[in-house]
């Protein structure tokens, strides 16, 4: 099975398909659920998005 790639908005609360589909963002979390969508986010990510979400230092 080919790995799906996906771009994630927590503001917006959305997953795309398609970068283009709306604006995705990482915003700076600081309640409990923000971070724990980031936690999966990162387990699930790649290695791009993994690298990206420790320099946010949540």
């Amino acid at each position: 099975m080919e790995k799906q790639k996906y771009y994630v908005s927590v503001q917006s609360r959305t997953i795309m398909s398609q970068q283009g589909d709306a604006a995705y963002e990482f915003e700076d979390g600081y309640d409990y659920y923000l971070r724990e969508i980031y936690k999966t986010i990162q387990q699930l990510g790649t290695e791009e998005t993994r690298d990206h979400i420790s320099t946010m230092k949540l």
